[in-house]
């Protein structure tokens, strides 16, 4: 698990290449990592941040990385798809993933102005947007949580995606609201009773 691969870090052509450790712990806290970058949830909560430096994806405890795992289920791709990450695999020809400030990313790009994470937390100002290549998920993010969870990759999609869709009719995704600190505690309570109907 020492192999690492090149991952693309950019906002408004200011990028950098990052050695993400190939292990699925520090795949997830990469991921995290990114999805925060977008919403600007870096350095609201030190706890969080914490759990998005991946080099040190070896000191994390049980109760860690099942806190990551949930907060990973909340920041999933099914619920930021297509409102500030979206698949174009034309401009991820030489990076498997791209940022851009909203105002600088391509006009057919079309991100929300905020998204709710979960139940009951506070709506966040999308930021920053990420583009990704049709296999970056995977390997961020689904092979993770497979990998950590023991779970078969379709049926955890399935559920997830039956989940979210529950969510999204209870609270809509698409309008502003305000930037208060992420509740990590509220939110670790919730995505512990979510887990139980999703997992």
């Amino acid at each position: 698990m020492l192999n690492r691969t090149k991952q693309r870090l950019e906002v408004e052509n200011a990028g950098y290449d990052c050695a993400v450790p190939n292990h699925p712990k520090a795949r997830l806290m990469y991921y995290l990592n990114c999805m925060c970058s977008l919403l600007e949830l870096q350095g609201a909560d030190p706890d969080v941040d914490r759990l998005m430096v991946y080099h040190k994806h070896a000191s994390l405890t049980e109760e860690d990385t099942k806190i990551l795992t949930e907060l990973c289920y909340m920041f999933s791709p099914y619920v930021l798809k297509d409102r500030c990450i979206f698949q174009d695999d034309r401009l991820t020809r030489e990076a498997p993933n791209r940022f851009f400030k909203v105002s600088e990313a391509p006009s057919y790009l079309k991100a929300k102005q905020s998204v709710q994470i979960g139940p009951g937390q506070e709506r966040r100002l999308v930021k920053n947007i990420m583009v990704y290549h049709n296999g970056w998920i995977q390997e961020n993010w689904s092979d993770p949580l497979h990998i950590l969870l023991g779970k078969k990759r379709r049926n955890m999609e399935h559920e997830h995606k039956t989940k979210v869709k529950e969510l999204q009719m209870m609270f809509s995704l698409d309008s502003p609201g305000n930037t208060r600190p992420l509740d990590l505690e509220k939110l670790s309570k919730e995505t512990k009773t979510n887990s139980c109907l999703i997992l």
